[in-house]
């Protein structure tokens, strides 16, 4: 990373989503694990969740970093992100590439330029540059379709801001072991 300075925004980031109402709670719906090796010995990680079909969530551009997904029935999604840079006056670079079995279609950009949206023939690749604003996109796929999605800012690998809604609650966070890239998919199709 360029920037060391960057990177404690970005966990500094992190922290303020989660202080603005983003908690992480356990579900009795489906979940997959993998095993990261580490020092440690290893972690284990969440690689994929169903989530609440039709739930939506909040949070105001520019006070907090977060991908946030959602899925409406009949295969229509909504991925999001917003950046803390009314805490840090930084901007995030984020990039998504995004995987759907059967495919997406329908693709439109939420702020984002037509060189910053990649449609693939199973998904789509995203990248911008977010500050005080949102960006995000809506795209259908079928009914049921599983969405792997994998994020970054900054060259940050990570999933510690990709939040969704999962029995009533937002789950998230630093607080959340999930793998990157991360398979969702909506609790009814």
């Amino acid at each position: 990373m360029e920037n060391p300075m960057r990177a404690i925004a970005i966990i500094i980031g992190f922290i303020s989503v989660l202080a603005s109402a983003c908690v992480i709670e356990t579900s009795d719906g489906p979940r997959g694990q993998v095993v990261a090796s580490g020092n440690d010995g290893g972690t284990v990680l969440i690689d994929r969740a169903t989530i609440d079909t039709g739930a939506t969530m909040t949070q105001v551009p520019g006070d907090g970093i977060g991908v946030f997904v959602e899925y409406a029935a009949g295969g229509l999604w909504h991925v999001w992100w917003t950046c803390d840079s009314n805490k840090t006056h930084q901007t995030c670079e984020y990039s998504l590439t995004a995987h759907v079995t059967g495919g997406a279609r329908d693709l439109v950009g939420e702020g984002l330029l037509g060189k910053n949206l990649t449609a693939l023939s199973d998904g789509f690749i995203a990248t911008s540059t977010t500050d005080v604003q949102a960006h995000g996109l809506t795209f259908r796929t079928n009914a049921g379709a599983t969405l792997s999605l994998s994020a970054n800012i900054a060259g940050i690998r990570d999933t510690n801001f990709l939040f969704f809604v999962q029995d009533n609650k937002v789950v998230g966070g630093s607080e959340a072991d999930f793998a990157n890239p991360m398979s969702l998919t909506g609790r009814t199709p």
